[in-house]
């Protein structure tokens, strides 16, 4: 709701500061649409800064663990407080590592929310009025990219909201927390794609122990190695390098934006239909 309310207010008085044309005028009717697409990115990053310690408020309530005994955070207030007096106060909050995403989340994603119908329309020169098939699946195609783009960086500013500090009581998740804290965006990229690289680990893993269970059930007789065993060494087991945990959630977007893009083309196929 403050997102709501302050990123248009402060929109329009960037565009009067500038001399900009009214905020409520669509891009597709303007001829410059730099200087506009600037505020509106300027907006977002001031109050995405602003609202970012209740970001994180919302993600830790999300996660910490329902039980009353166990649960670190009462309600958002005291979350704030709690965080503000843990976490080295305001500048300990704003300047940590969740800055870096948060610039980069608020930054990006109305950047290609807004250019996305001038790509559509200027570059490719397509009309939603005259090809509506087509122009959905320019959309859709962007979308995807964008998702592409986005959600890695997503990932990984939920990740970093839920590292508590260590003073004060614990933080007990539903979800699973990595031991050792991520030191940023990047090394949570590199620990991220290192240890959470592929999804067939567990599945090797299992087919392994499968496999010795059926031969030490097969093996009926007792042998010398049965009664003295030679010591066996064991190899760790460790995931491949990999996108998969950046990409977590990936496949129900996309169908999602898929979803999307039927509807809108069926709509765009009744209306022409029933304009002829």
């Amino acid at each position: 709701m403050l997102r709501t309310i302050l990123r248009p207010a402060l929109e329009s008085s960037l565009n009067d500061v500038f001399g900009l044309y009214d905020d409520t005028i669509p891009l597709m009717h303007l001829d410059n649409v730099t200087p506009n697409i600037t505020t509106l990115v300027a907006s977002h990053l001031v109050v995405g800064i602003l609202l970012s310690p209740l970001e994180i408020v919302r993600t830790r309530l999300v996660v910490q663990s329902a039980s009353p005994l166990c649960s670190k955070y009462k309600g958002p207030f005291h979350a704030l407080r709690t965080m503000f007096s843990e976490e080295g106060g305001i500048q300990g909050v704003y300047l940590s590592k969740n800055l870096v995403p948060t610039l980069l989340y608020h930054g990006i994603t109305p950047l290609l929310s807004c250019s996305a119908p001038l790509i559509i329309a200027r570059t490719l020169g397509i009309s939603a009025v005259d090809s509506p098939v087509l122009y959905g699946a320019a959309e859709f195609a962007l979308s995807t990219l964008g998702l592409l783009m986005m959600l890695p960086l997503e990932t990984i500013r939920k990740r970093l909201h839920c590292q508590v500090s260590s003073n004060g009581d614990s933080f007990k998740s539903t979800v699973a927390l990595r031991p050792v804290p991520y030191r940023g965006i990047l090394d949570a990229v590199y620990k991220i794609m290192k240890e959470e690289g592929t999804r067939n680990k567990s599945s090797a893993q299992k087919r392994l122990l499968r496999k010795k269970a059926k031969f030490s059930d097969s093996d009926a007789t007792d042998t010398d190695e049965d009664l003295f065993p030679r010591p066996k060494q064991t190899r760790s087991v460790t995931s491949a390098w990999g996108i998969h945990g950046l990409y977590r959630g990936f496949t129900m977007q996309l169908a999602a934006n898929a979803m999307v893009f039927v509807f809108h083309a069926m709509n765009g196929i009744e209306g022409n239909s029933i304009a002829f």
